[in-house]
């Protein structure tokens, strides 16, 4: 194949990329656009052809291009972004190198979707700091749920390969083209195509939703508090009072209108300001090591007593404004919640974990009788934002953050995803998974609490005030209605300042939260009726059962073909 120049490659990747970049969630379009698979034409052109500066050009490229489209993490911790530059680079010369490498034994309609795919699955499949699960090209299809229903087996990377193909064929077009004088595609090209088109429809027509039915009335609360406020010492309560006031007007108001009272109240992400230190820290805290900078560092064992017995009481406070009582304090609206209502939030706990006291950023639910009554961490941490993946235990690295964010990411995660149950009056309950924010870009916290036992709906809480009107609001959302789609199952998402949100078990936008024609920074209350499957014994999709394998499979198939082909001209030399 005859080399490209530098200057010719960087044009092709530069326009391949913007393409790419410019029709993802939250640029050009809100929900983004399957075209951006066209961006893919431009990069399958260069990077299958050798010459000059290859691995230089496709790494500054890449760099920018997907550096791009996470910005977003640079308003948490600025030094995120020069270690995604650096990644991302290094991450598309693989995917280059791959391309380059299959091109040369396959016809493009097949190597493109092998490469891009490839390298995309890897990049999710690996953990952070070298691998971080975002954006990719099957969440391109998420405003487009009827021709995404294929999802329901093979998942968002099902998806990506199915544009990257058609992107591939496109390009093969472009090359036989400029050497033949006409476009024209291989017999294989063709028959590949088409059983990867064939497929997709085949699998969103035969595997489909399961049969629903009306299930628990959630009400979303979105106070829209700046990120600053939130993190100010000093005004927990008032956040409290906010919070309960919002609510109180949004109850109000399905009273008026002679609408049924939710089964639930949602708050987002720790919006339950008092952090709870559970009971095994509480009953063993000399005997566990607390860090400097943990919530409870540094303190005499007189002033920890305080402090415990200072949240204990708080939480009690809160629970009373919540659902009255006679010791309901003034300051506190009384008695917002109906009995039957019950009421969740996000909120820090201090758990006890390897010996050491841990934060985790949690999920409660609790009823009436002010118990809890089940709790869920988050499984997956933000980079820089929750965890420094072990580089915070250095002074240095610590005061960095710290001087930064103004406090040092050590949170734990999940063990394991949980699932929590809704009560019904009627008797039994609604199951459902709970996740927090970054969660959202993960599949596993949505598939494995379905592989454990049927399940009705997911839920996801969200604190997105950090990125004010930023293109993370808009791929979340994306990313939310694909797991609803891939899943079957519904997902309503509540943030403090975002996008509150429902999305139907086909992926179908049910409600969101719009004020005065904004969906984010508003401060509002949004009442949505989940469908939930109209049997418990819905099956769960193809996807579910496959999801632990896609990634792994699409990240090594391309390697183990570039591996035996290596193989088999080796051997075809010592034959010679």
């Amino acid at each position: 194949m005859k080399p490209l120049s530098p200057r010719h490659r960087l044009q092709l990747l530069a326009v391949g990329y913007l393409i790419y970049v410019l029709a993802g969630p939250g640029i050009l379009l809100s929900a983004g656009s399957p075209l951006g698979a066209l961006g893919l034409v431009f990069w399958a052109l260069a990077a299958s052809r050798p010459g000059p500066w290859k691995k230089r050009i496709e790494w500054l490229a890449g760099a920018c291009a997907l550096t791009a489209q996470t910005t977003w993490m640079g308003i948490v911790f600025w030094f995120a972004l020069i270690w995604l530059f650096v990644g991302y680079g290094c991450w598309s010369v693989w995917g280059g190198w791959l391309m380059k490498r299959l091109s040369a034994c396959l016809p493009l309609t097949l190597a493109t979707p092998l490469a891009w795919i490839g390298f995309e699955s890897l990049l999710t499949w690996t953990s952070p700091p070298i691998g971080l699960s975002w954006l990719r090209l099957g969440h391109y299809l998420n405003d487009w749920p009827g021709l995404a229903g294929s999802g329901r087996v093979w998942g968002v990377m099902g998806l990506g390969f199915l544009l990257a193909t058609l992107a591939g064929s496109l390009a093969e077009l472009i090359v036989s083209y400029r050497e033949h004088g006409r476009l024209k595609l291989t017999r294989g090209s063709w028959i590949f195509c088409g059983l990867t088109a064939g497929l997709a429809v085949l699998f969103a027509s035969v595997v489909r939703p399961p049969a629903s039915k009306s299930g628990p009335r959630v009400l979303l609360v979105q106070p829209a508090f700046e990120q600053v406020r939130k993190q100010r010492a000093g005004e927990p309560d008032e956040l409290f009072v906010d919070s309960l006031e919002l609510t109180s007007l949004g109850l109000a108001e399905l009273k008026r209108a002679g609408e049924r009272a939710p089964n639930l109240v949602c708050w987002g992400e720790t919006m339950f300001p008092y952090p709870e230190v559970v009971s095994e820290v509480a009953d063993d805290l000399s005997n566990l090591r607390v860090d400097p900078w943990n919530l409870l560092g540094e303190m005499t064992a007189r002033e920890t007593q305080g402090f415990l017995d200072l949240l204990e009481f708080k939480e009690e406070q809160a629970l009373l404004a919540l659902y009255g009582g006679e010791q309901a304090t003034r300051r506190f609206v009384k008695g917002v919640l109906d009995p039957e209502t019950y009421f969740l939030s996000g909120r820090e706990v201090l758990i006890a974990r390897d010996g050491r006291v841990r934060r985790t950023n949690s999920v409660v639910l609790w009823g009436a009788t002010g118990g809890q009554l089940g709790r869920a961490e988050k499984t997956h941490l933000a980079p820089g934002g929750e965890t420094m993946v072990g580089l915070e235990r250095l002074e240095l690295v610590r005061d960095i953050i710290y001087s930064v964010a103004g406090y040092v990411p050590d949170m734990a995660p999940a063990l394991e995803p949980v699932v929590l149950r809704l009560p019904r009056s009627s008797g039994g309950s609604w199951s459902f998974s709970a996740t927090v924010c970054f969660d959202n870009a993960f599949t596993d916290v949505y598939a494995e609490p379905l592989r454990a036992g049927p399940l009705d709906f997911h839920l996801v809480i969200s604190n997105e005030a950090w990125y004010e009107d930023a293109q993370e609001l808009d791929q979340m959302v994306a990313f939310s209605r694909m797991h609803a789609l891939c899943t079957a199952r519904s997902l309503v998402r509540c943030a403090n300042s975002g996008v509150s949100a429902a999305f139907g078990m086909g992926g179908e936008e049910l409600a969101r939260l719009v004020v005065d024609g904004e969906d984010r920074q508003v401060s509002g209350t949004l009442a949505v009726d989940v469908p939930v499957p109209a049997s418990s014994r819905a099956a769960a999709t193809p996807f579910v059962w496959l999801e632990p394998y896609l990634d792994p499979l699409a990240a090594l198939l391309p390697v183990l073909l570039v591996f035996l082909r290596g193989r088999k001209r080796s051997l075809g030399g010592i034959g010679s």
